[in-house]
């Protein structure tokens, strides 16, 4: 799971938000470029759920 960035099992969607949660759950920040990746892949409401997924799941 740790290469997921360079899997060709994954979507570039599912990278992307891999990385995000990764980033949301080892250094509680998020850098703008790992948001915009997100972004370019799901909705609004999508961040949102993989916010709080990650969320509750770190707690």
């Amino acid at each position: 799971m740790a290469e997921y960035g360079d899997s060709d099992r994954f979507s570039a969607a599912e990278r992307a938000a891999l990385a995000y949660a990764e980033a949301m759950t080892e250094d509680v920040h998020v850098d703008d470029g790992t948001f915009e990746a997100l972004r370019d892949h799901v909705s609004e409401r999508e961040v949102v759920e993989i916010m709080w997924l990650c969320a509750t799941e770190s707690y």
